[in-house]
């Protein structure tokens, strides 16, 4: 039992915040009457553990090739296969990578778990109203013009919304890749809790408690939502225009997340705009880029903007769900840092 706990006990800060998590789940399931585990939701981490396992195996792949390149070519080695053995075990098949290996890869479950069953209650416990809201502040925002209309002049051309919308869903590779670069970070642990607890902060609370709150379908689902005027059809039916030449990924997704919603067998729903996950979780991957090497925080500061330029131009986000993202993903990020200072 002391070694078992041993192996969890650098992550006890994340494991205590997501205990507070698991709490406030396990009280709106029984307050809804929704199992946990099921349907689609099931489905879907599976998908997410299969994206994981793949990722981290071609990662592994790659660096070994590299290695082997380097050692034979460059280190000119006569045993390169020996060599590069050596360096497996010495630098990646460690105790210490394999629990901190086990540790996100439980962690990310737990919090995946929690968040997509928060998130297909959301219809439940508020049904989409501040639609029209978001709209008006938007505009509000922009001095009476709406947002992808300000945008459009400078990304309305077919080659540039197909770019946005392959690094949009880049997203999912890089969200990936940032766990498993948590693993190797074995000089800065406290930072690794820093990012785990604000991924936890920010998930929850802006993916699940506030888009709860201000509950939203986002302006590519405006009209299906019931609401008269329609302000985005303009940017849909330009989109489906370039979908005829170049593939939108967007369009077949929200139509997917749209044919899915509010089946009662699957208890099954990803659709919330507000705040943009996209946009909260970039910036996590700047603060911790910007932590770790000047230029990695200028480039992930870019792809930070792209998100959400794209979030817009896209049709997925209000610009205020994006702003709203950045506003409480700061202060999250400080307040994890503090904690972590706390509990060392």
């Amino acid at each position: 039992m002391k070694s078992l706990i041993s192996i969890f006990a650098p992550y006890k800060l994340v494991y205590l915040v997501l205990s507070a998590v698991w709490f406030f789940v396990f009280s709106v399931s029984l307050f809804t009457g929704r199992h946990i585990f099921g349907g689609l939701q099931h489905s879907l981490l599976v998908v997410l553990a299969g994206m994981m396992i793949s990722l981290t195996i071609v990662v592994f792949v790659f660096f070994c090739v590299y290695k082997f390149m380097h050692i034979a070519c460059s280190e000119r080695n006569k045993a390169p296969f020996e060599e590069l053995g050596f360096r497996l075990k010495r630098y990646v098949v460690t105790p210490a990578v394999v629990q901190d290996s086990l540790n996100i890869a439980v962690i990310l479950f737990l919090l995946a778990t929690a968040f997509i069953f928060l998130k297909s209650v959301i219809p439940i416990l508020n049904p989409f109203s501040w639609d029209q809201a978001f709209m008006e502040i938007d505009r509000l925002l922009f001095w009476g013009v709406h947002p992808w209309e300000v945008l459009h002049p400078f990304l309305g051309y077919p080659i540039v919304t197909f770019l946005i919308n392959v690094i949009y869903y880049f997203w999912v590779p890089t969200l990936l890749a940032f766990y498993l670069l948590l693993i190797f970070l074995a000089n800065h642990h406290s930072l690794r809790l820093q990012y785990l607890v604000a991924t936890v902060l920010v998930w929850f609370i802006g993916g699940n408690l506030l888009a709860t709150l201000f509950s939203t379908a986002g302006p590519c689902y405006f009209a299906s939502v019931g609401l008269a005027h329609e302000p985005y059809a303009g940017l849909m039916a330009y989109l489906r225009g370039v979908n005829e030449i170049y593939p939108i990924w967007a369009l077949q997704l929200q139509d997917l997340l749209w044919q899915t919603f509010g089946q009662p067998q699957n208890s099954f729903n990803l659709i919330s705009a507000m705040p943009s996950m996209h946009v909260g979780t970039s910036v996590l991957f700047a603060l911790l880029a910007w932590r770790l090497n000047v230029w990695f925080g200028w480039v992930m500061t870019g792809f930070a903007m792209l998100i959400f330029l794209g979030s817009i131009h896209l049709g997925w986000h209000y610009a205020v769900d994006g702003l709203v993202a950045l506003l409480i993903t700061l202060p999250l990020w400080l307040f994890s840092g503090i904690l972590v200072w706390r509990f060392k």
